[in-house]
């Protein structure tokens, strides 16, 4: 099993020019006969070997790439789901079968495709890869604002990890939206939340519901140790119990591992666990879709001695000065 590899903008070819070297992509096959050609969207193209060694994250790269190629007005600003895979960013949702674009002509409507968002000001954007986008803080506060706190979290955690934007860039951003606006209160809880030292997308996700479903704040990437000296760093840490986030799913560290790789990884987090387990810890393990539904997670937390609170303790409020 390959490695999955990362979209370049390269491989796109519209139909049209290969219509012009006599090969028509929907009909062309190879040796094998497998389709040699896949569309990525009406008119635009991709080598079939290149698409399936893809992720998730990289096929809608290629969608907003193909739908800017074929754009007939010049190019838009892209926002929202579109700006965040160009920038590289996770979301938790699955990516949607749609552009994501800002215009300020506001009699122009949402058509198939396409999601048109009325700007009142001057749509502000950065050319990344060749397209505008906004820039990464707006993007992040433009997920929360329209699909709420555990995507927003899981594209904050990301973007100030990897230096895309900073908390206060995101302060900033929050400072713009009118008070009263809907999803306004998501932003103001992400700004307290966001934390660059959560490692992984599901990481994020899982804090994310911990703080919706009103457990206690974990510390994050505590070590461990024992006589044979470091064990890891645990995911999540309470008293007495940690908390494992298993990313084989989804965004995980094990994507496209061959069955020996895969192996080797099962064995290793099975002596990390025990030698965890012998030190009088408590250990709670979830996937992706415990953490995304959060029956799951909460499950394995309760049943390791974490409990929920009254009410959501972790924040005071937006704090605009930090």
């Amino acid at each position: 099993m390959s490695r999955s590899r990362q979209f370049e903008p390269h491989m796109l070819v519209t139909s049209r020019s290969l219509r012009d070297v006599s090969q028509e992509p929907r009909v062309l096959r190879d040796e094998q006969g497998d389709r040699t050609w896949t569309m990525v969207r009406h008119g635009v193209c991709i080598r079939s070997s290149d698409w399936t060694s893809l992720g998730t994250d990289d096929r809608h790269r290629a969608f907003v790439h193909a739908c800017a190629l074929m754009a007939r007005s010049g190019l838009p600003v892209f926002s929202h789901y579109s700006a965040a895979a160009v920038w590289g960013i996770p979301v938790a949702d699955p990516w949607p079968r749609k552009v994501h674009v800002l215009v300020r002509d506001s009699t122009r409507a949402s058509r198939s495709g396409l999601v048109i968002r009325r700007e009142d000001e001057e749509c502000a954007y950065v050319e990344r890869d060749g397209l505008r986008v906004t820039p990464p803080a707006r993007t992040v506060l433009d997920l929360t604002r329209d699909t709420g706190l555990l995507n927003g979290l899981v594209a904050a955690d990301h973007a100030v990890r990897h230096g895309l934007c900073t908390r206060r860039e995101l302060v900033a951003e929050v400072e713009r939206v009118a008070p009263g606006t809907p999803g306004r209160s998501d932003c103001g809880h992400l700004v307290e939340l966001v934390d660059p030292v959560s490692a992984s997308p599901g990481e994020s996700l899982s804090r994310g519901q911990m703080f919706l479903l009103r457990f206690p704040r974990p510390r994050l990437q505590v070590p461990h140790h024992d006589g044979q000296g470091l064990i890891g760093y645990v995911d999540f840490q309470w008293e007495g119990v940690v908390g494992e986030f298993d990313g084989a799913s989804k965004y995980g560290t094990d994507f496209a591992q061959t069955p020996e790789e895969m192996q080797e990884t099962l064995v290793r987090e099975k002596v990390r666990e025990d030698r965890l387990r012998a030190t009088g810890t408590r250990v709670a393990r979830w996937l992706w879709d415990d953490a995304f539904v959060g029956v799951g997670m909460a499950r394995a937390l309760h049943a390791q001695g974490v409990r929920q609170s009254p009410r959501r303790i972790w924040v005071e409020g937006v704090n605009v000065s930090a």
